[in-house]
């Protein structure tokens, strides 16, 4: 789990072996309610490891 106030990050999921993560599941809350505003975008896409 992250707590954090930063308006942006970065996250990875990676697999320590075997076939692989197929498949992933992110959950988000928030502890208040949110204005009308409010977005949150979520973009993917592989990490290049060196």
């Amino acid at each position: 789990m992250i707590d954090t106030t930063e308006r942006h990050g970065r996250f990875a999921i990676f697999s320590t072996g075997g076939n692989g993560v197929d498949h992933a599941l992110l959950m988000v809350a928030v502890d208040r309610p949110q204005p009308d505003s409010f977005k949150l975008t979520i973009t993917s896409g592989p990490v290049e490891v060196p």
